[in-house]
């Protein structure tokens, strides 16, 4: 992993963190690539889309490329359960 500060003209800070350094991409690439997923995926769905179909090298990426994707999922998994408790609960009011 490597972190990059940039600084602008507006003296505002931007981080740019690699995740992977073999076949470069950024957080910001994970993070555009799991929002732009409506389901579940994988570490390696992941790393073939943000390095336009390369495959792993190292393997040195891969727990924080997991622990990103983990988080997407986990978020996708309480979503869905929300829905689930929203819809129970209508049903017991119209019942009641």
């Amino acid at each position: 992993m490597i972190i990059i500060i940039i600084i602008n003209n507006r003296n505002r800070i931007r981080l740019i963190m690699y995740v992977c350094i073999c076949n470069p991409f950024t957080d910001q690439d994970v993070d555009q690539h799991l929002q732009s997923q409506c389901c579940k995926t994988t570490v390696n769905a992941t790393y073939t889309a943000c390095t336009d179909g390369e495959s792993m090298n190292c393997c040195s990426c891969a727990p924080l490329l997991k622990k990103m994707v983990d988080t997407h999922n986990n978020a996708l998994t309480i979503e869905a359960m929300t829905d689930q408790m929203e819809h129970a609960r209508q049903q017991t009011k119209e019942t009641v």
